[in-house]
């Protein structure tokens, strides 16, 4: 595990509690629980996105990431940090229905409703992105040249169908590539439904869930 300089005892406290080797607390009423030190409790979103990007210049924000256990904690860090860059927000709205041609089952399921749901890896019904900042592919685009799901990019321009960016990892590192628009389908095991979105396969990537960040290198 890498760690920071000084930040050796909390590397060691982390590996403790995967280990399972950190004391229960005895008079805790609940079983098998253990308390969480102090300084790593942070309550507010916004405190800890100072933490980690307070001191930081726009440009070293790629080199930074928050990880969160859900993802609706990821999709709030990550508009937190948003409104700390520099430029203008543009805007894009999905297309959202479900996978069924029953009109019954449609009518179910009003679109505004749709429009509320970010199932995991799905972008948002409301993308909000600014110029210069970074973004993650939710999907495989081409594996030959290293674009596939996870591949980090910093947008470069904002069009009406289509994303201008750089690519920030991996052997394609530097190229510009072009994102359009895509039709998106996912089954998430709590819908009773699958929700087809056209969107753009993107989120922003400041912050991310444990299990999205397994292979990034920062």
């Amino acid at each position: 595990m890498r760690v920071r300089d000084g930040e050796g005892d909390f590397s060691e406290w982390l590996l403790k509690l995967g280990s399972g080797t950190i004391p229960v607390k005895e008079e805790d009423p609940f079983k098998e629980c253990m308390e969480i030190p102090q300084q790593c409790i942070i309550r507010e979103n916004e405190l800890i996105v100072e933490k980690i990007f307070g001191d930081a210049q726009q440009d070293d924000y790629a080199k930074r990431v928050i990880l969160t256990p859900t993802n609706v904690d990821s999709l709030s860090i990550n508009e937190e940090v948003l409104e700390r860059l520099h430029g203008k927000v543009k805007t894009y709205l999905s297309a959202d229905q479900i996978d069924t041609d029953d009109l019954n089952e449609i009518n179910n399921f009003p679109v505004k409703f749709l429009n509320s749901l970010t199932p995991s890896g799905m972008p948002t019904y409301c993308l909000k992105l600014k110029i210069c900042c970074v973004i993650m592919l939710l999907r495989n685009s081409d594996l030959n040249a290293g674009l596939c799901n996870g591949t980090r990019r910093k947008v470069c321009a904002l069009q009406n169908n289509y994303i201008d960016a750089e690519v920030l990892t991996g052997f394609s590192e530097g190229k510009r590539v072009f994102v359009p628009r895509i039709q998106l389908a996912l089954s998430d095991s709590n819908l009773p439904f699958v929700i087809k979105r056209r969107q753009f396969p993107v989120r922003l990537a400041y912050s991310m869930t444990i299990n999205k960040s397994l292979g990034q290198t920062f």
